[in-house]
């Protein structure tokens, strides 16, 4: 039975009730459902439950007081059907109704921040429809009655539109989540981890599927094309990542749409440093640019290294990082439709790492330090991931590596006097190779692929590496 109060019955504004229409729960969530508070009048109430009679509202429970701890008090706390939060029914505050001028600003194509924007949208009601079915499919939770002494954590509409690679938008999205920022550290929770998959892992899964010969399908959407940001281009021997519309979008916010491009991303032997006289720029655009440059190198190691370089200065930049940064945008632009290829070998023999790694000598003219391409840490983590996938262990990585005598003594177990000076934990490269987990071979400077990743080089020597690294265009891409 609805409570009633001065007659007039309080508008449920958050959940709870039976979620299966034959078992009471109580469910407590402590922020709003809807964008305001009216009161629901008892002819409205009528009114709601000859629309469906599936609608019921639970009373609150006449212990609610001991509910509420001392960490929350004061704070009011609201019922309604978990089955009905978002429905076709007649309910107060999703009534159908002409839309002023000043709601019309609030499209579809815009993401709604609040409840009261996303609930004029029909577009975003389906959504959050969507979104409950599978929560009841998916048995997400269950309602129970929550201890005395503990308040529930409440929910919030989170919504996001989802892109295609051209940036039309292909549907929306509406996820109910917990406002986990309300909870206090050694009250509610001891520790926090929440795993996030390396884009590593990600290129690796795909280059497998291409390899595979298998159609890497998400769930039930169909073929994959789009993965956060990332366009993904399944040809019939292999897989191309890009990043095309996001590289567009990022010329566009550093002004640079129109600029001309160049061949290289980094003029060669250029030395920067952290001393510079030159004038001040606007660190928040130098960051937010070369953040974005960051994400792009997931899908472009062409510019690995640049990126990297140009990274060093976002504490203080002045003109000349500016200008390197600019330098970048240029290659970009005249690069934008780029990105890295996967092609199946086909000849049938087992899926191997092989890893490249170089440095160049005291390229830092700041703190004397070389830009070392580690791989030895990587190749092994690679390779348990590999493992895990096939189903059988991986064959070792190839660590590819032009210097003989720092093979010599990765090799060589008696350690001389004047290696002493080498800190230990550089040696783990030689417990790999100890236990079998990586395989140390020479490779000739000219066909080391990790100098683009640790060196500015010259147009020649640059786009050799580039191809010989995957690195597709759109154009090339169609030739082969």
């Amino acid at each position: 039975m609805p409570s009633e109060k001065n007659g007039e019955t309080e508008k449920p504004g958050e959940a709870d009730g039976k979620l299966d229409g034959s078992q009471e729960g109580v469910a407590k969530l402590n922020g709003p459902a809807f964008s305001d508070r009216q009161k629901t009048t008892n002819s409205e109430l009528n009114q709601l439950e000859e629309c469906s009679t599936t609608v019921e509202f639970a009373s609150p429970p006449s212990d609610i007081d001991e509910y509420v701890d001392a960490f929350h008090d004061g704070e009011e706390v609201r019922f309604r059907r978990m089955d009905n939060l978002v429905g076709n029914t007649v309910v107060p505050g999703l009534t159908n109704r002409l839309l002023d001028d000043q709601e019309l600003l609030f499209v579809s194509a815009e993401e709604p921040s609040t409840f009261a924007q996303a609930e004029r949208d029909v577009s975003w009601r389906r959504a959050m429809l969507e979104e409950m079915k599978a929560i009841e499919e998916n048995e997400t939770w269950e309602l129970v009655d929550p201890p005395p002494g503990c308040h529930p954590i409440g929910l919030k509409w989170v919504y996001k539109v989802k892109r295609d690679e051209c940036g039309a938008i292909v549907k929306y999205k509406a996820r109910l989540v917990a406002r986990g920022f309300v909870q206090r550290e050694g009250i509610d929770f001891e520790e926090v981890f929440a795993p996030v998959a390396r884009m590593e892992s990600v290129r690796l899964l795909l280059a497998m599927a291409r390899e595979m010969a298998a159609r890497f399908r998400m769930s039930d959407l169909g073929q994959l094309s789009y993965y956060l940001g990332i366009e993904v281009k399944q040809g019939r021997d292999s897989i191309t990542l890009c990043q095309r519309a996001y590289a567009g979008k990022l010329l566009e916010r550093s002004g640079m749409a129109d600029c001309k491009s160049c061949a290289t991303p980094m003029e060669e032997r250029l030395k920067l440093t952290k001393a510079s006289t030159a004038a001040k720029v606007d660190a928040t655009l130098y960051r937010s640019i070369v953040d974005g440059l960051r994400y792009l190198v997931h899908t472009r190691p062409d510019i690995a290294f640049a990126v990297g370089y140009v990274s060093r200065f976002m504490e203080d930049p002045r003109e000349d990082h500016w200008a390197a940064v600019k330098r970048l945008l240029r290659y970009v632009k005249g690069t934008v439709d780029h990105g890295i290829i996967f092609p199946k070998t086909g000849d049938g023999s087992e899926l191997r790492l092989t890893v490249f790694s170089d440095a160049d000598m005291a390229g830092d003219i700041d703190g004397r330090k070389s830009t070392s391409a580690t791989a030895a840490c990587q190749a092994v983590c690679l390779r348990r991931l590999l493992g895990e996938l096939t189903g059988k262990e991986a064959r070792p990585p190839a660590l590819m590596v032009d210097n003989l005598p720092a093979i010599a003594l990765a090799k060589n177990p008696v350690l001389h006097d004047r290696s002493k000076h080498i800190d230990t934990r550089f040696h783990f490269i030689r417990d790999c190779i100890d236990e079998g987990h990586i395989v140390l071979e020479f490779v000739e400077s000219g066909r080391q692929l990790a100098d683009i990743l640790t060196k500015p080089l010259g147009r020649l020597r640059f786009m050799e590496l580039r191809i010989k690294i995957g690195m597709v265009g759109n154009k090339q891409e169609q030739q082969d």
